[in-house]
């Protein structure tokens, strides 16, 4: 028989017991990600977290756990870039000096398609990969491993460090297609491939 108060002498003998194997199904049943007003909290799959607006359609990287007063944050967290799917590039609707954002990039566009996968890289929550993006990848990852196997000065070797690497590369994105359930890439793997093509386009 159990010994202490009479609450908990009670509460014991009207309780159901749990093995403490069964805690984990407990847990999964309630733990519900934590919200901050409208904003909800994702774990990024390398186990940062980051936060998204279910009305604005926005992500931060600001830590809305240090923030009592939410109502404030509409003043502080504004647009800072816009990502435009259909064409994949970031974009702004106020002006902005190129010369700070692309330095003396050669071609622009391929700057602002790497800051689109970039995005992606911190952000991948709602992102959709399907394979044959996948594969499109890889075509292009082949590509510069014939180049590098091809020629005395690569730019490939730029990008990818050796030719070793882009092997990898390539093995890494057919096991990523390879785990694809019904044709869509899981986060991980998303988060790799937005990784190669900024890699591929800066």
């Amino acid at each position: 028989m159990a010994t202490g108060s009479p609450q908990a002498v009670n509460l014991l003998e009207h309780s159901i017991g749990i093995w403490p194997t069964q805690l984990p199904w407990y847990t999964e049943v309630v733990m519900l990600p934590p919200t901050y007003g409208n904003w909800q909290e994702l774990v990024h799959p390398l186990d940062g977290t980051y936060y998204y607006h279910n009305t604005k359609n926005a992500l931060t990287l600001t830590n809305l756990r240090r923030y009592l007063d939410l109502h404030s944050l509409k003043d502080f967290i504004d647009v800072y870039y816009y990502v435009v799917p259909d064409k994949q590039v970031i974009a702004w609707l106020e002006d902005l000096n190129s010369k700070l954002l692309f330095g003396e990039c050669i071609q622009p566009s391929l700057e602002l398609e790497a800051q689109y996968w970039k995005h992606f890289e911190f952000f991948p929550y709602q992102f959709q990969m399907e394979s044959p993006q996948v594969r499109h990848i890889w075509r292009e990852v082949v590509c510069y491993i014939r180049e590098a196997m091809t020629l005395g000065q690569s730019s490939a070797a730029s990008m990818f460090w050796t030719l070793d690497k882009i092997n990898q590369i390539g093995t890494h994105l057919a096991t990523i297609e390879s785990l694809a359930d019904n044709e869509i890439i899981e986060e991980t793997g998303v988060m790799f491939c937005c990784r190669v093509l900024y890699i591929l386009r800066t």
